[in-house]
């Protein structure tokens, strides 16, 4: 017989989402919706069984499996609203920070909570016909000035404090290769520059095919 304890075991022992390399288009999936709408009509069919005489006939076993899976559906469906997922990280480009293949948390929902600020972690697509999803960080805002000088990076002029870079710099195997200098470039109004932590071999800013990226290719905060 299938009890309630049984439904919240299954649903806790499964993960939240898959980790998923590729970033969905919709950030609150369809599974969600669908999951809802099969509670909500499941529960339609379990009052369906009430009567005046019985009331709601529980003690009937295709009832209290209805009842059940409506409840079942509609938790499922809660947890997959949720804005915070999975993700794996797909290269070395930010090592020390988060290591190749490590799985970190994502929030979708940033443009509700706070404005991009300097040294974010986010989830960006990059510039290109490759459309590649990656993690990157943010190092300078829209209209400051940014220069790379020995995989280190200034803005406005001043050199910013990176504790977070990978030192020594990893030797460069395989192509492309970051350069140890950039710019010094202007970041256009509503863009932003990303490097990697490891300056020497993460694709970033330095190599993409439009050097700084907007918002809208920004699509989630790395949860540390």
């Amino acid at each position: 017989m299938l009890t309630l304890e049984d439904i919240g075991n299954s649903l806790l022992s499964c993960p939240r989402s898959p980790l998923q390399d590729v970033f969905p288009a919709n950030p609150k999936p369809a599974p969600s919706v669908v999951c809802t709408n099969c509670g909500i009509l499941l529960i339609i069919c379990s009052l369906n069984s009430w009567t005046p005489a019985t009331g709601w006939a529980l003690n009937k076993p295709m009832t209290q499996r209805i009842a059940f899976l409506s409840i079942g559906c509609l938790l499922a469906g809660c947890a997959l609203q949720t804005d915070v997922r999975l993700r794996r990280m797909p290269d070395s480009g930010m090592e020390p920070t988060i290591h190749n293949q490590q799985v970190v948390r994502e929030n979708f929902d940033w443009q509700r909570t706070r404005p991009l600020a300097r040294f974010d972690l986010v989830v960006v697509k990059e510039p290109g016909p490759k459309a590649q999803t990656t993690i990157r960080r943010i190092i300078a805002l829209p209209g400051e000035t940014v220069q790379v000088n020995g995989y280190l990076a200034r803005v406005n002029g001043q050199p910013l404090a990176e504790p977070f870079v990978q030192r020594p710099p990893t030797r460069c195997k395989q192509a492309p290769c970051a350069p140890e200098r950039f710019g010094p470039l202007r970041v256009p109004a509503g863009e932003y520059f990303l490097l990697a932590d490891n300056r020497s071999t993460g694709t970033d800013s330095r190599l993409w095919k439009t050097p700084t990226v907007s918002a809208q290719h920004i699509l989630a905060l790395v949860q540390r």
